[in-house]
């Protein structure tokens, strides 16, 4: 059994910035309908909470409808991207139906895409991971390097089991590998990550392994130091635990053990 220590958060009275995030999201939820990037903000909000809930040790049940919540606004925040400003759309989110005109903006990020898939994916949810794969490619917003793209659409060629998911795979990590805005995060974040989904997809229980230890060292290396540190976002690696709860329905056994890595349905259906 391998062990990799989490870093901590260096988070000012995280407790007072988690009460005023849980007051927060139901305000932003109401007030949709009038905002045009309140689904982006509602989205990295929610993924904050899940973070502060994850580092003030809440117990399970408390992240799991905190990674719920993450997966109904990222289903939200591209479900509105695919339709017309002059429409409208109902969204469901944390059990309440908002009707919001649609549109696409810059939040609507294949890294924002990357965090939302690996908590559906996490929480074993088809019908979140079938809308989000819906979302057509061509308007990605924001920006940030292309490995993120790539990972995006190999996803989307693993869940939808075509042929060329592993091609898709070995293209984000060359992709990971040549990042030009952010060449480490690349490095760090990345390549590791694709290492670790290609093992999954292949069966190959040991290179799980080895990449998942290998690809949480380097989370930490990145979210351990610096401006990261002080990040909610950056407590859980939301795709990593995606592709563990993969892992599991695949047989592969999970050899690691990290704060990283919380117990969940992600490793336990029945939790």
């Amino acid at each position: 059994m391998t062990t990799i220590a989490a870093h901590a958060l260096d988070f000012p009275e995280p407790e007072d910035e988690l009460e005023f995030l849980e007051g927060h999201l139901p305000r932003l939820r109401v007030n949709l309908p009038r905002g045009r990037d309140n689904l982006g903000v509602g989205f990295d909000s929610a993924v904050a909470r899940l973070g502060l809930r994850a580092a003030l040790g809440r117990p399970v049940d408390e992240l799991v409808t905190g990674m719920r919540s993450v997966v109904d606004w990222g289903v939200a925040l591209f479900q509105r991207a695919g339709v017309d400003r002059e429409q409208t759309t109902a969204l469901a989110i944390d059990g309440e139906v908002i009707v919001v005109p649609g549109g696409n903006s810059y939040f609507n990020s294949a890294p924002r895409w990357g965090v939302a898939a690996g908590a559906a994916m996490a929480l074993r949810d088809d019908a979140a991971l079938g809308r989000l794969c819906a979302f057509d490619v061509a308007w990605w917003g924001g920006e940030y390097d292309a490995w993120h793209n790539a990972y995006a659409e190999a996803v989307m060629a693993v869940i939808g089991a075509r042929a060329e998911a592993l091609d898709r795979l070995d293209q984000a990590a060359h992709a990971a590998a040549h990042a030009r805005r952010f060449p480490e995060r690349g490095r760090l974040l990345g390549r590791p990550l694709m290492a670790l989904a290609r093992a999954i997809e292949v069966g190959d229980e040991a290179g799980f392994n080895q990449h998942l230890a290998e690809g949480l060292e380097a989370w930490r290396a990145v979210h351990g130091r610096g401006p990261d540190k002080r990040d909610p976002a950056g407590v859980l690696p939301l795709r990593t635990l995606g592709w563990c709860a993969r892992a599991q329905e695949r047989g592969l056994r999970c050899q690691v053990v990290s704060g990283y890595l919380p117990a969940g349905p992600w490793f336990d259906p029945s939790c």
